[in-house]
């Protein structure tokens, strides 16, 4: 199967997206009790740039609205939330390829009567 014009931006693009995805990517803040362990979405950032242990901890706070913020900082830990970043990367791949592919279909040809 050859390329046609009108698939080459649409893989461009797609492949452009998951590079941004795999750059600016979602943690997830943890925090580790005893006997469990609560975990809060700590947004997006860079993968060169993870979200702090305040971040952390405020995440945790803003969800369960339960704890002290001085007691829980030191126990929580953040780290890049794989499941979301799969259904991201899945989400690009399945438009790009279903623009891809309707891109690519023939057009239908124009007979003069």
């Amino acid at each position: 199967m050859i390329m046609t014009t009108r698939q080459r931006p649409i893989l461009i693009s797609g492949l452009f997206a998951i590079a941004l995805a795999l750059l600016w990517v979602p943690y997830t803040a943890t925090l580790n009790l005893d006997k469990f362990s609560i975990s809060a979405s700590a947004g997006y950032e860079t993968i060169f740039n993870r979200p702090s242990n305040t971040m952390c901890a405020q995440s945790i706070i803003n969800q369960t609205h339960a704890f002290d913020f001085h007691a829980i900082q030191p126990r929580c830990q953040v780290g890049i939330d794989t499941a979301r970043l799969v259904l991201t990367i899945g989400a690009i791949l399945a438009a790009t390829l279903s623009l891809f592919l309707v891109a690519g279909e023939s057009q239908p040809s124009k007979t003069a009567p």
